[in-house]
């Protein structure tokens, strides 16, 4: 789900168990298909993935971003750790790890 408001980011960030924000370009596209057919592929009511464009520059700002592609990974709001994706090869492992080592 792609999320453009502040409001609706951080509606999921205080109600979500587990949250992977994905900060993406538009340039960045079969990263992103990767990305979004991992978590079509994953079903658990405890950990939800919204993507956010980088364009939208207000969530941007309030959440710090600096680099991107980026995955962003919070538990309750409060951040747990950074998934880089500038590594094709090891993206899906790491987010793989993540995911399961949540419980």
């Amino acid at each position: 789900m792609d999320i453009d408001k502040i409001k609706d980011i951080e509606l999921y960030l205080n109600k979500t168990k587990y949250l992977f924000v994905y900060f993406y370009g538009d340039w960045c596209s079969n990263l992103t298909e990767n990305i979004d057919t991992y978590f079509k592929n994953k079903y658990d009511l405890s950990k939800k993935y919204v993507k956010v464009n980088i364009k939208n520059e207000k969530i941007i700002e309030k959440l710090g971003i600096t680099s991107f592609p980026l995955i962003k990974l919070y538990e309750y709001g409060n951040f747990l750790k950074d998934i880089n994706c500038t590594n094709d090869e090891q993206l899906l492992q790491n987010i793989n790890n993540s995911y399961i080592f949540l419980k």
